[in-house]
């Protein structure tokens, strides 16, 4: 939710570019306003998302406790950013289930609010933060696959109340407000709206709404999802338009966990379960994704912008605008 995390209650000091009043500013606030430093230009100008879009990052995080034997040795974490020009999409990727991170989520241009999310998961009563075991997600650029298997562990979904939803051709469409949803189920049922069981949690997502689609069958279940703005698809009705008629869910091999997602402009995703650990094999517009090398902690796909820092090397290069920070 808006101001949902203690960062951006903190770093609405250093960043700003808000519509909305900081309705509870973090306590740590004294230490940046009492403070002489403040962030670099390149750095205010990353945060405010000024620089060239399209922009795919692949990142890359350490294990919480990186000080222990092999902590340090590779990744704990594995992640795909892809910045639109009215969106910012990204997944996760590891081999083990935890508690303390975020799988999947899509924040997306609002005028009045800032910014709308939309955001999955699976288990519990309602969309929880945690990756959950058997959960296993790809990305390539504004397409997502989200395959685990089909047990007893339903999908939640949560989006603003302000989004408009329709079912055309069994695809579920999203319309925010500059920037579109477009989702395939993969052995869901349809979804229902569903109420938040806590009252405070209930109180605190007022503005959001919840769906909730039950898996179907004894395979594997999940989603493919694509996101379309003006820039990539011309209106909504155009992007529908092509979602229905041009990008394909290959489903021939679903109950090998296998399944391959080609979007309305024709770029293509193929995501395979991975039974012995969480980390699924990608195959990402063609290329076999190498996890091995996809270490850098910010490494963008075309050229050395807007951030880069490579694995171990110290070396941190901000690009945004027409300021440039290295240190």
């Amino acid at each position: 939710m808006v101001y949902g995390a203690s960062a951006a209650r903190l770093f609405w000091v250093y960043f700003g570019d808000v519509t909305l009043v900081n309705p509870k500013p973090e306590r740590d606030v004294i230490h940046v306003i009492t403070s002489a430093y403040r962030p670099p230009q390149a750095v205010v100008k990353l945060a405010r998302k000024q620089f060239q879009k399209p922009v795919e990052i692949l990142a890359s995080k350490p294990v919480y406790e990186n000080w222990k034997p092999g902590g340090e040795d590779k990744p704990g974490y594995w992640e795909t950013t892809f910045f639109g020009h009215t969106y910012q999409l990204g997944s996760l990727a590891g081999e083990f289930p935890a508690g303390d991170v975020g799988p999947f989520k899509l924040m997306a241009y609002n005028q009045e609010r800032g910014v709308d999310f939309f955001v999955a998961n699976t288990g519990g009563a309602w969309v929880k933060p945690g990756k959950n075991q058997g959960d296993q997600v790809g990305q390539y650029r504004n397409l997502v696959l989200w395959l685990r298997p089909a047990k007893d562990r339903p999908f939640f979904f949560q989006l603003p109340k302000t989004a408009q939803a329709e079912i055309e051709d069994g695809i579920w469409f999203f319309k925010l407000e500059k920037t579109w949803l477009a989702i395939r189920s993969i052995n869901l049922d349809t979804y229902t709206e569903v109420a938040i069981p806590n009252q405070k949690f209930a109180q605190l997502y007022s503005q959001e709404k919840t769906l909730k689609a039950t898996t179907l069958g004894n395979s594997y279940a999940g989603f493919a999802l694509e996101v379309g703005e003006e820039e990539s698809h011309g209106n909504y009705e155009d992007f529908k338009q092509a979602v229905k008629e041009k990008s394909q869910l290959d489903l021939r091999e679903i109950d090998l966990g296998k399944v391959q997602w080609i979007g309305s402009t024709g770029e293509s995703l193929q995501l395979t379960h991975n039974p012995k650990n969480d980390l699924p094999s990608l195959i990402r517009n063609g290329n076999k994704h190498d996890w091995s090398k996809h270490v850098d902690l910010y490494k963008p796909i075309n050229g050395n912008g807007p951030i880069y820092l490579g694995w171990k090397i110290g070396n941190l290069r901000v690009e945004a605008g027409d300021s440039v920070f290295q240190n």
